[in-house]
């Protein structure tokens, strides 16, 4: 025989020994009639109880008067109405709304929460307008370099070296708009 075949026989040989062992077991069920016989008698008190108190309650309910006329009704409903107004006339209650300490907590906290909030949403709208004037700011000194480099390189030369120097120019020139600009006194470092 090949060898797959000898494993298979002998695993079917095991099943089959193994299955007539477990033929031979027999299950064993424990016997719950004594339990079952508790439960039983347990019930049957129950509902001998309950028709006992079951049949008072018929009995009781058969003493009520139903055939009681309407006019006495609405006379009886009038009355306790007129008394629960001299009851409530007599007893004024006044209602006070009070905010408890963790209840007074909670409301602070979520005013904190909310002012926090908007001064982030309103520092973002802030940002993001300076963000774009900046873009264009870029855009606006990138074409002029590109057009035309040499006061641009001026310009530059001057704010690298002394931007407080740069500051100065720059109100001269806006209040004098016949002014000069003066040619900075650094010297120029050469870049390779």
């Amino acid at each position: 025989m090949e060898p797959d075949k000898e494993f298979q026989a002998e695993v079917m040989n095991q099943v089959i020994i193994r299955l007539g062992e477990m033929e031979k077991q027999h299950a064993q069920v424990p016997d719950y009639t004594i339990q079952f016989d508790m439960i039983k008698e347990q019930l049957t008190e129950f509902v001998e109880r309950y028709a006992k108190d079951n049949q008072e309650l018929i009995a009781a309910i058969g003493k009520l008067n139903i055939a009681y006329p309407a006019g006495q009704i609405s006379k009886v409903l009038s009355e306790v109405r007129l008394i629960l107004i001299e009851v409530r006339n007599r007893l004024s209650v006044t209602v006070t709304h009070q905010l408890s300490p963790k209840t007074k907590l909670a409301v602070v906290l979520s005013v904190i929460k909310y002012l926090v909030t908007v001064i982030a949403i309103g520092l973002c709208a802030h940002f993001w307008t300076r963000n774009s004037e900046l873009d264009a700011y870029e855009i606006k000194y990138r074409m002029l370099k590109q057009v035309i480099p040499k006061p641009v390189n001026w310009v530059d030369s001057i704010y690298m070296m002394n931007p407080s120097q740069a500051e100065t120019t720059t109100k001269e020139l806006e209040g004098n708009p016949n002014a000069v600009p003066v040619k900075s006194k650094h010297k120029k470092s050469k870049r390779k």
